[in-house]
C-alpha cells in the first residue's frame, strides 16, 4: 500500500503559505507531513513525500509547483493521496477537501477528518469540495489517479481563545497520529479481513467459522512484525487467543504484576484490576477476544496495510 504526502506550499519564493500569531504554514504542513511518514511506515505502508526537507521548493511558478505535487504522485502510483495544509481567515477548526469531480473520495475524507478533529478536540468542519474554494478547483485533487484529500489542520491566524493556534504550535506529532489513525481506520473499513485468505495453516478454514480452533492461525503486523497468532475470523471480525495476543504487546496475562491482564469465571476481563466490556469466548481451556476491541482497550490501534491486519501504538 502506497500512500502519497503532500506537505502543502513552499519553503520559499512562490507558492508559500499562510503566515499567522508568528507561524508559517510551510514549516508545519512539512513538519507533520514528515511525521506522518514515519508513522505509516512504521505501520507497514510504503510512503512518499513531496517536499524531501524543509526547505524544498517544487516548480518554477505556484502552477508548476501544484503540478509537480500530483505529476509525481501519479508517476509513482500511490494508492492514496493526502495533502497537508493550514487554513487561514480567523476561523477555527478542521476540514477536509475532496474534488467536486471525484465525489468517491467523500468516505475516505469523513473518517480522515472525522478522527482528526474528535482526537484534536477541534471544531468539525465537514467536508467540502474544491469547487467551494475561492479556487474553484484544487489541482492536486482532480489531477491525481488515487482518492485524494486535503486536510486543513488549523487556522494559522485563529483568536488565541481558541485551540487552532496551540495546536499547530506545539502538537505536530499528535496531528500526525490522528491523521494516521484515520487512515488506517478508513483501510480496515475497506478491508478488515483482506490478506488473510490462504493465510491460515489449515487449507479449509473458513472465513465464518465460529468455532475457536488452535490449529488454526493468522498472521497479523504487530508492532511492525508479522506474527503468527491463532485466531479465526468471523463475519469480518477476528478473534485471538487472548493469552498469546496480549504477550506479544508486552502485558502478562493471569498473574499479579503491572501491567497485567486476566479473567475471572471464564468471563470477564481485566486489565490492570479494572473490568472491561470485552466480548469473550471459551474453548478448549483457553479465553478468546475480537482483536480489535482487546487491543483498543490495551491501548493500540489496529488497523490495515493493504496485506496484514497491524497492530500499532502511537
Amino acid at each position: 500500500m502506497k500512500i502519497f504526502i503532500d506537505a502543502g506550499h513552499n519553503y520559499s519564493g512562490h507558492n508559500t503559505g499562510a503566515q499567522g500569531n508568528n507561524l508559517r504554514e510551510q514549516d508545519i504542513t512539512f513538519e507533520v507531513a514528515k511525521i506522518l511518514s514515519e508513522r505509516l511506515k512504521w505501520a507497514g505502508l510504503q510512503t512518499k513525500l513531496s517536499r524531501e526537507t524543509l526547505q524544498t521548493n517544487l516548480g518554477k511558478d505556484n502552477a508548476g509547483s501544484i503540478n509537480a505535487r500530483w505529476q509525481a504522485a501519479n508517476a509513482w502510483a500511490a494508492d492514496y493521496f493526502i495533502s497537508i495544509h493550514v487554513n487561514a481567515g480567523g476561523g477555527t477548526g478542521a476540514e477536509t477537501f475532496i474534488a467536486d469531480t471525484k465525489r468517491s473520495d467523500l468516505k475516505f475524507a469523513e473518517i480522515v477528518n472525522d478522527e482528526y478533529c474528535q482526537k484534536m478536540g477541534l471544531k468539525n468542519r465537514g467536508v467540502k469540495i474544491d469547487a467551494q474554494t475561492a479556487h474553484k478547483s484544487l489541482g492536486v485533487l482532480r489531477n491525481t489517479k488515487m482518492p485524494a484529500i486535503l486536510i486543513e489542520l488549523a487556522f494559522i491566524d485563529s483568536s488565541l481563545a481558541n485551540p487552532d493556534v496551540e495546536i499547530l504550535r506545539n502538537r505536530k506529532s499528535e496531528m500526525a497520529a490522528a491523521i494516521a489513525d484515520g487512515l488506517l481506520k478508513f483501510l480496515a473499513r475497506l478491508s478488515p479481513v483482506q490478506g488473510m485468505q490462504g493465510i491460515s495453516n489449515n487449507a479449509n478454514f473458513a472465513t465464518n467459522n465460529n468455532a475457536p480452533n488452535a490449529n488454526n492461525t493468522l498472521q497479523i503486523n504487530i508492532l511492525g512484525n508479522i506474527q503468527e497468532i491463532p485466531g479465526y475470523i468471523e463475519n469480518d471480525t477476528i478473534w485471538v487467543q487472548m493469552r498469546l495476543f496480549a504477550e506479544k504487546l508486552g502485558f502478562a496475562v493471569g498473574f499479579d504484576g503491572t501491567p497485567y491482564v486476566t479473567t475471572q469465571n471464564g468471563e470477564n476481563v481485566y486489565i490492570q484490576g479494572n473490568i472491561v466490556d470485552l466480548p469473550v469466548r471459551q474453548a478448549g481451556g483457553v479465553t478468546w477476544v475480537q482483536m480489535r476491541q482487546f487491543a483498543e482497550k490495551l491501548g493500540f490501534t489496529v488497523g490495515w496495510n493493504g496485506k496484514f491486519a497491524t497492530v500499532h501504538k502511537f
